[in-house]
């Protein structure tokens, strides 16, 4: 949920939008992660879990919402 993450205060929040890519991240939720001052990165899902380790790796706060389908 995006009050977890808000709550967590990662540096970015990394999106998983489905095999194909077809989910989409609200503008509601987009805006409200700028104001609360994280970064947000959409993409494929398998690229996500790829950058999500990458960031980790650095040792960068970051958090994972990962939709697994479509």
């Amino acid at each position: 949920d995006l009050e977890e993450v808000l709550m967590a205060r990662p540096e970015v929040l990394v999106v998983g939008t489905g095999y194909y890519g077809r989910m989409q991240v609200t503008k509601e939720a987009e805006e409200r992660l700028r104001n609360a001052g994280i970064a947000l990165e959409a993409m494929e899902t398998q690229r996500a879990c790829e950058r999500f380790n990458r960031l980790a790796e650095e040792g960068r706060k970051v958090a994972a919402a990962l939709h697994l389908t479509c």
